[in-house]
């Protein structure tokens, strides 16, 4: 019998509290013995395909769930300038990528729409590529397998589960400089987005990026400097305070770097889409949406009014 059969009908039903615990005991029933990945269709928020691998935790849970982070991708598409590029740096298997490259093809009829897609966990870019082929995505994500940071330098990656090199895939973090943590250690070596630009890696008409590298968003920013100068990108980003702090960064770091570019912060309310300009950083967890000041009121509608 195979499980996935069991359950794929489940995961249509509506979202309610309790299901991805009752899926995931099910599922673990009836797969002791299966750890193979399986392809399946996610519905939120389009229809697509990806390859699961059921010892990921956040893949497991998009397979019960039906999509993951679709709310994220809504989001995205509604802040996106089609006047530039769509960078998603931190694209894991393509979540974000590949949803929103679809809805943006079907948007704008635009069958040579381009997303730029970063990942540098080996596992996690094959299962990227994956995705991208079988979504029939191959000339519209340009996937690079490549970590990106302040400047070129080695360092060390740890993946969730602490596997091995082509282990799995998984979230990733990269380790503090002169970490003692006792971890299953990946080496790596980072770029800077501007080094890729200067290279005609990639172009620097981009007018959106989103970032979720685990503590390294601050790094990225820094190593893009020509970037927040001359293209002036919205940015969204998740930003942890406390995977910020692996690093000794703080908020305020962020903010006084943005402030000398010209971009205000706004932090993400809990539970909904709004941002504001002023928050008690005792309670910020994260979610930061960066924009450019000549461009504030191109999104008032994504602001709380009595910032104003």
């Amino acid at each position: 019998m195979d499980i996935n059969n069991v359950i794929y009908p489940f995961t249509l039903l509506p979202n309610f509290k309790g299901k991805v615990r009752i899926l995931r005991i099910i599922h673990q029933f009836f797969s002791k013995k299966n750890n193979k990945t399986f392809w399946t269709y996610l519905n939120k928020p389009v229809r697509y395909q990806m390859n699961i691998n059921p010892n990921c935790g956040h893949e497991l849970m998009s397979y019960y769930m039906g999509g993951y982070e679709h709310d994220t991708v809504l989001f995205l598409d509604k802040i996106y300038d089609p006047n530039g590029y769509f960078f998603d740096i931190g694209a894991n298997v393509g979540y974000i990528s590949i949803p929103f490259t679809l809805m943006q093809k079907n948007k704008y009829n635009n069958d040579k729409f381009v997303t730029y897609s970063f990942e540098a966990i080996n596992s996690n870019y094959d299962s990227l590529v994956r995705n991208i082929i079988i979504n029939g995505l191959v000339n519209n994500v340009k996937s690079f397998r490549v970590g990106l940071g302040d400047m070129e330098k080695d360092v060390i990656i740890q993946v969730e589960g602490n596997l091995k090199d082509g282990c799995g895939t998984g979230t990733a973090n990269i380790l503090p400089e002169n970490s003692l943590f006792n971890c299953e250690r990946i080496n790596l070596k980072i770029t800077t987005l501007d080094s890729m630009v200067a290279q005609k890696i990639i172009p620097s008409n981009v007018t959106l990026m989103k970032l979720d590298t685990d503590g390294y968003d601050f790094f990225i920013l820094q190593g893009g400097k020509a970037i927040l100068k001359n293209s002036r990108p919205l940015i969204y980003g998740e930003f942890a305070k406390i995977c910020l702090a692996w690093h000794n960064h703080k908020i305020d770091d962020v903010v006084s770097y943005m402030k000398s570019f010209d971009y205000s912060i706004f932090f993400k309310y809990p539970n909904m889409w709004k941002f504001n300009h002023k928050y008690d950083i005792q309670k910020y967890i994260s979610d930061l949406l960066l924009i450019p000041n000549e461009q504030i009121d191109k999104y008032k509608i994504f602001l709380i009014n009595d910032i104003f």
